[in-house]
Parts: C-alpha cells; sequence; structure tokens
C-alpha cells in the first residue's frame, strides 16, 4: 500500500500563496518571510482525511479545520507561530502523519505527529517553513495489566475473545488477542485502543456500563471508542471514558478473579481498588547481552583443541542404506557465522514432515539460527560402500531458551559435500546422499549429547527482579538475548555496531532503577535523638525523638556520556515521634537525596554500584498534634533535629553498595574435560541504542580455562 499524494499551500509574507508535496520545505527558502497560514489538499480519490490547526501571533489558536481548508491569514503580518495536524476519517487507524518547522531564529523543531502541538504559542518566534509527511502507521503495541491478580496470582491483561468477539480480562497468554495499538486521537489528549489481532476492532463503551468492539471507522464519529488516561499516581492508572470522565475501565465483581473470562466493564470511580487501576505494558527492553562471531569462535577454538581427538575422532554405527560404519575425524575447527542459516530456512519450510513437538521448537519466538562450518572431515566407509573420503560440513545451529530461562545451542540441520574425489560420479553422488540420510543426523546427535548439550548459559540474575522469557535476535555480526522487567514484553534493540571479538552485557536506567529499589526496599534508618534547647522567655526543654526513614524510588539518569559515574534522585519517607516537656507530638517526613554513584567490576565479576557521595538531602517533616503556643519552637527544634538527620542519611547511605547482576560463568565437562568459561580484561561504559536509550555496558574478551 502507497501513501496518498497531497498539497502543501503556503501563504507566505510578501509572496502570496506557494503550493508543495510531501516531504518538501514549504516556504520562501533563503528568505526571512514568515509563513502566514497554510492548506493540506488531497485528491479526490484518496480517502484520506486530515484535520489541523495554527496559534497565529496576537491571535491565539484557530480552531481545527479540515483538510481542503485554509487556517491562518492572508496579507495581516500575523505569522503561524505553532500548528499541529492530525489524520481522521475512516483510515485514521491506517496512517501517521509527521511534521516540523523552521523558526524565524534559524533553528528548526523536532518532528511531531498525530495532533502533538509543534512550535510555540506567544513567543513571537514566527515559523518561516514547515515539512509535512505522510507515512503507513507503524503501530506501538501494548499490553494492557490490571493491577489485580486472578486467584492463581498470575497477571490479568484485557482480552479480545474472538469466539465471542467480547471483551474479557484473562491471564497472561502472550498472543496478538492481548495486545493493543495505543492509537492517540483527539490532538493527543486521547486514544483509541485498536487490537493487534483483530486490526479492525477497537474498545469503545457500550450501553450502560458495559463495554463492547467497534469497527475503527467509528473511531473519528464516535467518541464512546476514545479513552484517557486519569490522574493516579504512581505505576497503574486509571482509563476513563472520554465520554465521561467517571467511567472507567474495571474488572466486574471482586476478587478472586478466575483465570480466564472475567467481565470489563466501564463502570462509576470506586476509590481506586485494583480491580480499576491498569498499567500499560510496552514492548521494551531493559537488558540486553550478546556476542559476535570473533569472540563465539574463540570458544569454538579452545573447546576443539582442549578435546580433540577425543568426541571429535570417533566411529558411529550406522546400520543402513548399505552403510554398515563411519568413522569420522573432524580435522579442522569448527566456525561459526551468525547470519541466519539458509538450511534453517528450507527445514523451516517443510515442516510437514517433522513431528509435533519438532515444529514447536523449531518455530519457538525465542530463538534464532546460525550457521556452522567443517571445512575438513575424514570419512572412512564400512560396508557394501567402503570409501576413505573427504567431506565438508554445513550446518545450522538454533540458539534458544531453555525452561529457567538460560540459553542453549543446537545443531538441527545440515549437509555433508564430498568435494573433488577420484571415484566414479554416479558412485560418488550415491554415497553423499546415503551418507546425509543416515549418517550425519547421528552425527549431529553426537556432536549435541557430547558437546553442545553440556554448554548453557545461565540466566541473568539481578536482585531477584522478575525478568520476561529472552528473546533471542540475529543482528549479524551479532547474536543477542534480550529480555524485560515483567510485566513489559519483550522488544529486542534494533541493529547498531555492538563491542566487536567481546561478550557484553547492557543495562538501562530501569533495570538500575530496580536492581537499586530491590536494595533499598530492606533498608532504613532507625534511631534516637535527645538534647536540650532554652527557647528565651519559654526557657529550656528536653527534646527527644524517635525516628524512621526509609528510601524509595530511585531515579538514576543514564547518558551516553556518563561514563562510570552516574547520578540518581532516591525518594525518602519517614516518621519522628517526639518529646518536648510533655508533649509527644508525631510528625511525618518526605524529601528526597540526590546520590553521585559509580559502577565498577569486583574481582568474582559482580558489576557492582557504589553511593560515592550524597549531593543533596531534602527531608521536610509535617508535626500532628502540637498545640499552637508551640509554633513558634518548631523552628529550632529542625534547626538541631535536621542537621542529625542529614548525618545519619549521609552515614547510612554513603559507601553503600549493591550488586546489579553478576556476568555469567559457564562451566561445562566435555569428554572427561572440565571447561571454564569466563570473561577477563573487563570494561564498563556509557552508550546509547539508535532509539536514543542509554545503557550502562559491560564488556570483556573470552577466557576458556580447562581444569
Amino acid at each position: 500500500m502507497t501513501t496518498p499524494n497531497f498539497t502543501v499551500l503556503v501563504h507566505v509574507e510578501d509572496k502570496g500563496d506557494l503550493s508543495f508535496g510531501p516531504d518538501q520545505f514549504a516556504g520562501d527558502t533563503g528568505k526571512i518571510k514568515a509563513l502566514e497560514g497554510f492548506q493540506i489538499t488531497f485528491p479526490p480519490a484518496s480517502g484520506l482525511g486530515l484535520r489541523y490547526m495554527a496559534h497565529v501571533s496576537k491571535n491565539g489558536d484557530t480552531g481545527w479545520v479540515n483538510d481542503g481548508e485554509f487556517v491562518g491569514n492572508r496579507g495581516k503580518r500575523l505569522p503561524v507561530e505553532g500548528f499541529a495536524i492530525e489524520v481522521n476519517g475512516d483510515k485514521l487507524a491506517k496512517y501517521d502523519i509527521f511534521y516540523m518547522a523552521y523558526l524565524r531564529d534559524g533553528t528548526e523543531t523536532a518532528w511531531f505527529s498525530n495532533g502533538a502541538f509543534c512550535g510555540s504559542r506567544g513567543q513571537s518566534r514566527a515559523i518561516d517553513g514547515i515539512i509535512v509527511r505522510l507515512a503507513l502507521r507503524a503501530p506501538n503495541y501494548v499490553s494492557i495489566i490490571s493491577k489485580a491478580k486472578s486467584v492463581s496470582g498470575k497477571p490479568l491483561l484485557i482480552t479480545l475473545n474472538p469466539v465471542r468477539n467480547e471483551l474479557e480480562v484473562s491471564v497472561r497468554t502472550d498472543d496478538d488477542l492481548q495486545t493493543w495499538e495505543k492509537r492517540m486521537v483527539k490532538a493527543g489528549q486521547g486514544y483509541a485502543l485498536i487490537n493487534k489481532a483483530k486490526p479492525n476492532l477497537c474498545i469503545a463503551r457500550g450501553q450502560g456500563m458495559s463495554t463492547e468492539l467497534k469497527d475503527v471507522s467509528q473511531i473519528d464519529k464516535n467518541d464512546a471508542c476514545v479513552w484517557r488516561d486519569d490522574n493516579v499516581a504512581g505505576l497503574y492508572n486509571a482509563i476513563n471514558s472520554w465520554t465521561n470522565w467517571e467511567l472507567k475501565l474495571n474488572i466486574s465483581g471482586n476478587y478472586p478473579y478466575r483465570d480466564q473470562g472475567n467481565t470489563l466493564l466501564a463502570y462509576p470511580w470506586a476509590a481506586g481498588g485494583d480491580n480499576e487501576l491498569w498499567r500499560t505494558a510496552m514492548r521494551t527492553y531493559n537488558v540486553v547481552a550478546g556476542s559476535d562471531e570473533i569472540a563465539l569462535n574463540r570458544v569454538s577454538e579452545a573447546i576443539y583443541h582442549g578435546c580433540y581427538p577425543q568426541v571429535f575422532k570417533e566411529s558411529i554405527d550406522v546400520g543402513n542404506e548399505g552403510i554398515t560404519t563411519v568413522g569420522f575425524d573432524i580435522a579442522t575447527v569448527p566456525v561459526f557465522s551468525l547470519q541466519p542459516s539458509r538450511l534453517y530456512q528450507q527445514q523451516l519450510e517443510n515442516q510437514q514432515d517433522l513431528p509435533e513437538e519438532k515444529k514447536a521448537w523449531l518455530t519457538a519466538a525465542n530463538s534464532a539460527s546460525f550457521s556452522v562450518r567443517v571445512d575438513e572431515i575424514r570419512l572412512n566407509v564400512g560396508g557394501g560402500i567402503a570409501a576413505e573420503v573427504h567431506a565438508t560440513l554445513d550446518a545450522s545451529a538454533l540458539i534458544h531458551t531453555n525452561p529457567e530461562h538460560g540459553l542453549t545451542i543446537h545443531l538441527n540441520a545440515g549437509v555433508l559435500h564430498l568435494p573433488g574425489h577420484q571415484m566414479d560420479e554416479n558412485l560418488q553422488k550415491l554415497l553423499e546422499a546415503s551418507l546425509n540420510h543416515v549418517f550425519l543426523p547421528l552425527l549431529l546427535n553426537h556432536l549435541n549429547k557430547n558437546i553442545l548439550d553440556h554448554i548453557a548459559i545461565p540466566a541473568l540474575e539481578l536482585n531477584g527482579i522478575p525478568f520476561a522469557n529472552p528473546v533471542i535476535s540475529s543482528q549479524p555480526p551479532y547474536i543477542l538475548a534480550s529480555t524485560s522487567i515483567l510485566p513489559d514484553s519483550v522488544n529486542p534493540p534494533f541493529p547498531q555496531a555492538w563491542p566487536r571479538g567481546r561478550l557484553f552485557c547492557g543495562v538501562d536506567a530501569n533495570a538500575l532503577d530496580a536492581a537499586a529499589a530491590s536494595v533499598l526496599k530492606d533498608f532504613s534508618i532507625d534511631d534516637k535523638w535527645s538534647t536540650r534547647i532554652n527557647f528565651g522567655i519559654l526557657g529550656s526543654f528536653d527534646i527527644s525523638a524517635r525516628y524512621e526513614l526509609k528510601f524509595k524510588n530511585p531515579n538514576f539518569t543514564v547518558t551516553a556520556r556518563s561514563g562510570n559515574t552516574y547520578k540518581l534522585k532516591i525518594d525518602i519517607s519517614g516518621y519522628a515521634d517526639f518529646a518536648i516537656g510533655i508533649v509527644n507530638p508525631g510528625a511525618g517526613g518526605d524529601g528526597f537525596a540526590h546520590v553521585t554513584a559509580s559502577v565498577d567490576i569486583t574481582s568474582d565479576n559482580k558489576v557492582r554500584l557504589i553511593f560515592q557521595s550524597l549531593d543533596a538531602i531534602v527531608v521536610n517533616w509535617h508535626f500532628n498534634g502540637l498545640p499552637g503556643w508551640m509554633d513558634s519552637m518548631i523552628s529550632g527544634i529542625l534547626n538541631a533535629f535536621d542537621p542529625v538527620v542529614m548525618a545519619a542519611v549521609r552515614l547510612g547511605l554513603g559507601g553503600k553498595t549493591f550488586d546489579v547482576y553478576t556476568i555469567p560463568e559457564i562451566n561445562a565437562t566435555i569428554a572427561g574435560k572440565k571447561f571454564e568459561i569466563t570473561l577477563e580484561n573487563l570494561g564498563l561504559s556509557s552508550t546509547e541504542d539508535p532509539t536514543k536509550k542509554a545503557l550502562l555496558l559491560a564488556e570483556g574478551a573470552v577466557r576458556v580455562r580447562i581444569k
């Protein structure tokens, strides 16, 4: 499907109307002449619609107009300072509209889309030109997860039931019926929820307090198809109908909730119970680990030289197609190439010949294929076709996750070639076909059973934080394993230049936040304080307090320029019970600490964070139960108490360390020899992926030791 053509007409100061096309600079190039208005027009048969508005100097915001209509002014020297455009009509779910502006001061804005305001209001920053781009919709799919859990303790997600064509709330299945596109409408103030499995259907408010499914063509015509986020603080929020703010998406009834088939309602607000609060779970990644061909082949070479001739030089009984035995000598090191395997693709295309279990294993979403080549295998064939030949082996390897969320490698297909032997051509073809049919599966099974089955990359352990099953992706010359903090689902990073010749692991700010939070939840400061203060005419008082402070919501700032040092903010909450003479007021405390942290790697391969310094500490106390006559004493009490609290926080947090994760060590026993695969020359850095996500990156060279 191609995008419809359109015309952007702009009225430029002193120049009049000028016409341009999609993706063109619409304005007076090179001249300082302001844009005073614009109009976007589609061919009559396009079937696509837009609406747009503008902020005009001195006049403010115009109303929204439809495509084909002019917005702004002509000849009044009142420049456009900002504008917004959004798709409307029956096809609004099929397209995105993008736009940006060039400003009078020589700068340009970022790209905006789908009704977001571009430019400024009331700052006298005239726009000299705009660019408008239409694109086929690239949905950002999400899952919508209830704060309430099922009776089995599993997360509950909004689900489309395809049998009844109704909405329900059921436990996670990770299929497209539980996946929704959050399509922004109403100038970005609301959104439609469009199902991925059935992209012609969206969630709508039905009659009374029911919910129903409507065709996406209704989104722009029926406000019952539009939803918006409420203002509930925290990870979970309420989702209310555009037609009635008080009607929120809600699971019918009270806990316990079934695993399947709970009814989804639009129900009046009821004090924020778990069944009316939701989290939008994104497709993202928080941790990525990987290797390139160089690092992988170093491991292959070390294992080969450490074991040869054991395992690599043996004999296999065949007893089929005239072949009794085949002695084999794998005379060269197996070489891995992280290009997707052609043999694997062929196997997928011929699945009908495979058992169901093998099909499921081959097509697992959390696996990726690559290629392995052996340049020389010496074969001694016994039986009806006795021969000594040299062969090459091209094989397909599949890396996938095991039930413990670790990674394993398995050879799943291959082909032997017998190049250039001095024998009858027909006999050579017959021998090659027989070896591939009856011997090669036994050889691959031998290599899997005796080598690869003993090598398992353990799952990442990050302070007990629950992660999604890793997703494996091939990005030649890299192989990556990515995961996300539950309940988010995994969307692997885009291709980029990761470290070469080294294994690496990157974690983002959210993973650092979660790791710090898991440590801080068990940490508090609980202490006593006492002093005597003279309050002038009120006299002297003995004052004491027992206080407790807790720390939560660590928030790291990570950029590509962070190096090995990071800033974070930690929220502080607490209470204090005071004794002031015969009065015993209580006080609640809240505040924050700004911390500088550094990262290092310990001798046992743990990536460790250290709170190096506390750059700012703020704790505000709110008294209750204090007589009015003591109000004047508060500042004197806090002047004495606050330095004690600050010192306690500095002592408690300053220098505190915790492990972010442990770099995995692989131990394998192959042919009676113990192999230890670890990393050396470890380094830390900060980097960015192509989407500007910042990562703390640990990397190291592979070291294989034979014990």
